[in-house]
């Protein structure tokens, strides 16, 4: 994901020609739509009108406006090296070249291949120059060599501030800013500071991430203070205690073997026996058996690894039952004898725990927040660098204060009247708005170390609080103790489960070792389509009230069994929605991590099927690794609006369109693929159909933070749930706001940020954003507003169940059987009810 370049501004003038109806892509079949990716004419709007007429609220935002810079010719230098890696040397490389040959001259270099500089290179000539350098190398006795070649590939004139000049000015930034930081992906560490000890060989590091923005009427920088998971530099045996808590006797499971797998493959260790000397410095590419288990071929003998280190090595090893870790193609060696060198950053997703523990750890209030990136800031100093100086840059020092507003929230719908939310959440002592009937159910007990007295007071409080809520609830069927010891594999759940068939629900009590969740949810959703609800253990014996736990079970169990828990009220929404059949839709697609090499990546799309607005259908279907753009939308969205079709026996006039995980870089291809297949899925639905689209891209992944600027404002010093910025640090040329929809009780509340890229309903800003923020209260696993619209929330749960499905049909990490196993590709299923809830 990446910012829109020149190119795509120039396409989407060519797609939105002056006045009428304008097409997106008439080659494509499309039909002809209002395109409105732009903002209405706002210069003569007072601030106070922009958006919503709702309360005004002044914020600070992490935005540092440029108030100058050079706007003369920029000279843009094409810079090839050969062998062009490691990557991380070519900076260093650069810098070496730099100060031998053009000592006065302030070049910015993006540590990849491209060059700027205000002062031309040689007098600006297009000639290739060439150079040599040479780079000593730690790992062997001879230097890295590399030969450098520089050549002028463009003038860019700065005074048109285009997506050129932004690019220019970011690479200006981050030049400056590796000089005191260390480049990691697109942010920056200080790898001096002292890190937090996170878990599992793990800890947190504090740094610093910056982007150049076009605003209203001129640049901002965005500054922001990240943290990142780091592994700690450590022998690896280390790093294994740190995970397991014994592994001395027993080898490890192959439950820790995948564990280990996970973190390790693709790290980079320092590898040395005690009576050699130097150590050799490799990467890990796999984590294999043990030394006594594996075998090698020398002087014509077939040894051990471990016999290969005692008898050729001269060193018998200590921990024989730890594994060997695969480096190249077929080298193996002991574990013990590995060291993680530092500075590495851990290219896995944190598992749920880790995740949890580093919230917990970074999470700062928004005055620490703001005081930490100023001290970030501080200590980058760009204002005093050579490259501020070389390219006239001239940035305030202080946040940016914006005029936003606050909307107000809606009414809710309960069967007993209406609820008003306050500071974002709600607590109905009113009936569900439609209950389901849960008649036949039973409860799984798979931990040996919840008693039946457990499972008889979840059941009985179960079944109290949930006729309190409106639910008609049975008695539950005999509970049955599984022991999952022996397997716990979906065959297993697909056998005791196939014992439950016809019946409404099976909770399952238990822990979530040896994939147990995974495996319960193909059999359950797959298999059977029987609705499960699991529960850990864990969460059972850590409260000895279980009301709590009951009350947010029973929301999500009212949704998954078919009952609406509330409703927006119909007449605070604008009249063009509450008077029409409305179909919301969200789509996600959630993409294989780094160490998940070749996996596929699943696509979701959830949308809704009732007058409420709140149940749900989903669908998920399996793509290439990577690839971000919906293949299959066009059956998906025909499919989608079948089933509206048949459960409100008409079709639904307005499609509201949520679209996550989609940068900016990506929009062109959005509009030009996406949205025209939700056109054709229309047009097919029937001659004479034509849904109007809203078309909303959700973006969660931004660096934006707002702080009020009067303190008292906020629960914990907090932008209020319904903040909307629309000005000021909004592109001018875009139809874009950021909304904080959430309450936050500890941390610094985000905003999402939304684009409009497509609107035939014509929507006013007080119309979009007011719908936008209204969908935020429709999620039903909790009494809250979430942090962005439930139809995406949705979207987003579903991929994640896809993800699930691919270890049923063990499509993962199979990137040459791709294409060619029948039970991964194309493959579009249909989600039971709202079972990925």
């Amino acid at each position: 994901m990446g910012r829109r370049r020149d190119q795509e501004a120039s396409s989407s003038r060519a797609l939105a020609p002056s006045g009428g109806a304008r097409d997106l892509c008439t080659s494509s079949g499309a039909i002809p739509r209002t395109f409105a990716p732009q903002k209405p004419d706002l210069s003569n709007v007072s601030p106070s009108s922009l958006g919503t007429k709702k309360r005004s609220l002044f914020v600070k935002a992490n935005f540092f406006a440029i108030e100058n810079f050079n706007k003369d010719i920029a000279f843009h230098y094409d810079v090839t090296f050969n062998p062009d890696k490691p990557k991380k040397l070519l900076r260093l490389v650069w810098e070496e070249i730099k100060k031998i040959y053009f000592p006065d001259n302030i070049i910015a270099f993006d540590g990849v291949k491209n060059a700027y500089t205000m002062i031309p290179i040689a007098g600006g000539k297009n000639e290739i120059m060439e150079h040599k350098i040479k780079i000593p190398n730690k790992n062997k006795n001879r230097d890295f060599e590399f030969k450098v070649a520089i050549k002028l590939v463009a003038r860019v004139d700065l005074a048109l501030v285009d997506q050129r000049c932004i690019h220019i000015l970011e690479v200006v930034l981050r030049s400056a800013a590796a000089v005191k930081y260390t480049p990691v992906g697109r942010s920056f560490f200080s790898l001096s500071k002292p890190s937090i000890p996170l878990m599992d060989g793990l800890v947190i590091r504090s740094g610093l991430h910056f982007s150049v923005r076009q605003g209203s009427d001129k640049l901002y920088v965005n500054f922001d203070s990240i943290h990142k998971a780091f592994l700690k530099a450590q022998p690896i045996v280390d790093t294994i205690r740190e995970m397991f808590s014994s592994f001395s006797v027993p080898p490890p499971i192959e439950r820790q073997i995948f564990q280990l797998r996970i973190i390790l493959k693709g790290v980079k260790v320092a590898y040395s026996v005690p009576t050699d000397s130097k150590p050799r410095f490799c990467t890990i590419a796999d984590v294999s058996k043990p030394p006594d288990q594996i075998t090698c071929e020398f002087k014509g003998s077939i040894i051990t690894v471990e016999e290969y280190f005692k008898n050729v090595k001269n060193y018998s090893l200590k921990y024989r039952n730890l594994p060997c870790l695969k480096v190249g193609s077929s080298a193996f060696v002991p574990a013990e004898l590995c060291s993680i060198v530092e500075d590495q950053v851990v290219q896995t997703h944190l598992s749920d725990k880790q995740s949890g523990e580093m919230i917990k750890l970074a999470a700062i209030d928004p005055s620490e927040r703001v005081k930490k990136i100023q001290a970030e800031k501080a200590y980058l100093d760009f204002e005093n660098s050579p490259f501020a100086k070389g390219f006239g840059i001239n940035m305030n020092s202080e946040f940016q204060e914006i005029r936003g507003h606050v909307l107000d929230p809606p009414k809710l719908a309960y069967n007993e009247g209406l609820v008003t939310p306050e500071n974002g959440r709600w607590h109905s002592d009113s009936l569900f708005l439609q209950s389901a009937v849960l008649k036949k159910w039973t409860i799984f007990i798979l931990d040996r170390c919840i008693e039946r007295e457990d499972a008889d007071k979840l059941a009985s409080q179960l079944i109290k609080q949930g006729r309190d809520m409106g639910l008609t609830i049975d008695k539950p069927y005999p509970f049955r103790s599984l022991n999952t010891r022996s397997g716990g594999n979906i065959q297993f759940f697909e056998k005791e489960l196939s014992m439950c068939s016809g019946f409404d629900l099976v909770i399952v009590v238990g822990n979530n070792k040896d994939n147990v969740y995974t495996n319960l949810k193909n059999a359950a959703d797959r298999k059977l389509n029987i609705c499960t609800q699991f529960i850990k253990s864990t969460t059972l014996r850590r409260y000895k009230d279980y009301s709590k736990i009951i009350h947010n079970i029973i929301l999500k169990l009212n949704a998954k069994l078919g009952g609406v828990n509330h409703a927006l009220n119909k007449s605070e929404v604008p009249a063009k929605f509450s008077n029409a059949s409305v179909v919301y839709v969200g789509a996600d697609v959630t993409h294989p991590s780094v160490g998940e090499i070749g996996s596929p990546s699943v696509a979701a799309v959830c949308a809704s099927h009732d007058a409420s607005g709140f149940r749900y259908n989903g669908q998920i279907c399996i793509q290439p690794p990577k690839e971000e753009i919906i293949i299959d939308l066009e059956r998906i969205m025909i499919h989608n609006l079948n089933v509206y079709e048949k459960n409100m026996g008409k079709k639904p006039e307005i499609i509201l369109f949520f679209r996550d995980g989609v940068g900016e870089g990506q929009f062109d291809e959005v509009k030009s693929k996406e949205i025209t297949a939700i056109q054709r899925a229309c047009s097919k639905f029937g001659p004479d159909y034509n849904a109007k689209i809203t078309f909303l891209v959700v973006q969660k992944c931004h660096h934006a933070c707002f702080f009020p600027v009067e303190q008292t404002t906020g629960r914990n010093k907090n932008v209020p749930p319904g903040t909307v910025v629309d000005n000021t640090i909004t592109n001018p040329k875009d139809r874009e706001f950021y909304l904080v929809s959430h309450y936050s009780p500890r941390g610094c509340s985000r905003p999402c940020r939304y684009h409009c890229l497509w609107d035939d309903n014509e929507l006013s800003e007080n119309e979009l954003q007011e719908i936008v923020y209204y969908q935020c209260y429709t999620y039903s696993r909790c009494e809250q507003s979430v942090s962005y619209p439930a139809p995406t929330y949705y979207a987003h749960h579903a991929a994640a169940r896809g993800k699930l499905y691919l270890v049923g049909d063990n499509c993962r990490g199979r990137s040459k059987q791709f294409d060619k196993q029948p039970s991964c590709k194309d493959k579009l299923q249909e989600l039971p009810g709202m079972y990925f809830i």
